[in-house]
């Protein structure tokens, strides 16, 4: 691993480890209505900011400026492109705090994420915190790992890897095709009545369960998830999975970058599993019926 792609790295970690060290013990002892720290900070119907957001995005900007990280960053939290430094070589792309509506509602399925790449768009790492488990799941040009038990200077790293579950039938699947709006353009979800377990959740935390060997398939094929939410699929692939979008195309981390500088409002629908087999059988289960 070049130095660069070291620093770029030991940057993603580094952010994690900061946003995980305020975050989690607020949620824990979070007492939500009469917190200020948990009340919205934006009247956007389908993802409300709410305090713990910007703070979490404060992190990140300060995070970046401290390691002397140049780079052109998206933000969830800042909805446009910013850049840090005078000579940006990186494109960072962030989501402060993943499922916030549902922290909201004092669910902790929730997370950091954030991926880098060149700026030819070209994979360098990413990281996801865990804000239940304090875990830091993260990947290089070398393989995918996760972090725990750590502190401030060290910790334990291990290897991780996709599940090897090949059939619907003995698959744990996450998908949020539970959420009505999603629900209707799908024709066929036999995979529903075949699956061994269905949770109804997605976000970041889902792909790193996914590349951790905890869940077996994550997708919707149907809205799709927003684009900067996605880049860290990386780590599924590092972890030995598959991600495609609904029609079965591989992914492609340059292009995801690339429609972000353009239409951020673009989604990716994702399909994405543990390996070939069990892939390839939701593929064929699928049908959407409006692909707009």
């Amino acid at each position: 691993m070049s130095a660069n792609d070291q620093h770029a790295v030991e940057t993603a970690i580094d952010y994690i480890k900061q946003a995980q060290s305020y975050l989690m013990p607020v949620l824990i002892g979070q007492r939500y209505e009469r917190d200020e720290i948990f009340s919205a900070k934006s009247e956007e119907e389908e993802n409300p900011s709410y305090g713990f957001d910007n703070i979490s995005n404060q992190i990140l900007f300060k995070t970046l400026a401290e390691r002397g990280f140049d780079c052109n960053v998206f933000s969830e939290e800042e909805h446009s492109w910013k850049t840090v430094g005078n000579d940006p070589k990186y494109f960072v792309i962030c989501d402060p705090f993943c499922n916030s509506s549902l922290a909201s509602r004092t669910f902790r399925d929730s997370a950091v994420a954030m991926c880098i790449s060149n700026l030819d768009g070209q994979f360098a790492a990413c990281a996801i915190g865990d804000l239940q488990t304090k875990r830091i799941y993260f990947a290089d040009q070398s393989g995918a790992y996760v972090l725990e038990d750590y502190d401030q200077n060290n910790g334990r790293t291990s290897k991780i890897h996709v599940s090897a579950v090949n059939t619907i039938e003995d698959a744990f699947i996450v998908t949020p095709l539970l959420k009505s709006s999603r629900r209707i353009k799908v024709k066929s979800m036999s995979f529903f009545s075949l699956a061994k377990t269905i949770h109804g959740a997605d976000g970041a935390i889902m792909i790193a369960r996914l590349a951790g060997g905890h869940i077996d398939a994550y997708l919707d094929p149907s809205k799709g998830q927003p684009l900067y939410e996605v880049p860290c699929c990386e780590l599924i692939i590092k972890a030995g999975g598959i991600v495609t979008d609904d029609e079965g195309r591989p992914f492609q981390l340059s292009e995801i970058i690339s429609k972000l500088t353009t239409n951020k409002s673009e989604r990716y629908k994702i399909v994405a599993a543990c390996n070939r087999n069990l892939h390839n059988a939701l593929l064929n289960d699928l049908s959407i019926t409006d692909k707009n």
